[in-house]
């Protein structure tokens, strides 16, 4: 419909009024995250070319600022522009559509030697550092010095992400080794990523958790957790004990199989505003098989 309305086309220059052309802008480009986020959640082939598409980015920002203060704090909570987190949403969707065309569709490393293959790893990873290094400081999670634990901002900052920590997942995911074999001979420490960023996407849903946000944010929430989830039981399955004198296999098993379980309980919560959300809670108790109490905090 967005491309029956022609709103992909730039309309800058068209006759109409400018509140109607920025109106336009808006519509589409949420369209356009709607479309990458479907596609990687749903595997489905997005619906946007970027070739097609020749659309500006919004231009006019709201005046207010986005702010989540509780009522019964004194303390203020960060702030960030409408125009700032949205124009930042589009270009990590944009690398996450890339990203997805790139690796998840049918034929996309089918005939791909392992030069091209590791070529395409690293460009865009490059890009999602890129992505990252640029944020604004008003988009940034940062931790607190005194405790170590995140300043948390508000939910579409938190959202914004898990888009990005589960980007990253899905960039080096298909790269990890198997048990007999790897698929190229990356620079990369594919595993070591994926681990980080998974621990980045639960950090974040147990501070929402903490302070009851979980149940205001997005459905494609569902996706991140469980993409993250996955990420854990692959290490909690995988992970052979060892007599090495630091971190035990057994340990490393352990903390993992604990992490699935936050991820379920996270799931749990959700479950409350989406109930799509139980049956990803069902699928990593049984992909894990050890929805056990004494996991349970």
């Amino acid at each position: 419909m967005a491309q029956d309305l022609g709103l992909h086309r730039n309309c800058d220059h068209w006759n109409i009024p400018p509140e109607e052309c920025e109106r336009r802008k808006r519509v589409f480009w949420c369209c356009y995250v709607v479309d990458r986020l479907a596609s990687a959640m749903y595997g489905r082939a997005s619906t946007f070319e970027e070739r097609d598409c020749d659309v500006p980015f919004p231009t006019v920002d709201d005046d207010d600022l986005i702010r989540e203060d509780d009522p019964n704090s004194s303390i203020k909570q960060p702030t960030f522009r409408l125009l700032e987190g949205f124009t930042n949403l589009i270009k990590i969707c944009d690398i996450l559509g890339h990203v997805l065309k790139n690796i998840y569709y049918v034929r996309s490393l089918q005939y791909t030697g392992a030069k091209q293959a590791d070529s395409v790893l690293t460009t865009w990873n490059k890009k999602l550092q890129q992505w990252y290094d640029h944020l604004p400081d008003s988009l940034q999670i940062k931790k607190d010095s005194s405790n170590s634990n995140h300043t948390l901002p508000p939910t579409a900052v938190c959202q914004l992400h898990m888009i990005y920590h589960t980007t990253v997942i899905l960039l080096h995911r298909p790269f990890i080794p198997g048990p007999n074999q790897s698929l190229l001979p990356s620079l990369l420490p594919c595993a070591s990523i994926c681990s980080a960023a998974a621990d980045a996407v639960l950090s974040i849903t147990n501070a929402m958790l903490a302070e009851n946000k979980l149940r205001y944010v997005m459905n494609y929430a569902v996706y991140y957790i469980f993409t993250s989830g996955s990420i854990f039981i692959r290490t909690a399955c995988t992970v052979k004990p060892n007599n090495a004198p630091s971190l035990s296999s057994d340990d490393k098993s352990l903390e993992a199989k604990v992490k699935v379980t936050k991820c379920m309980q996270a799931l749990d919560e959700i479950e409350a505003t989406w109930t799509t959300a139980s049956k990803s809670c069902q699928i990593l108790a049984e992909l894990s098989g050890f929805r056990d109490p004494d996991f349970q905090d």
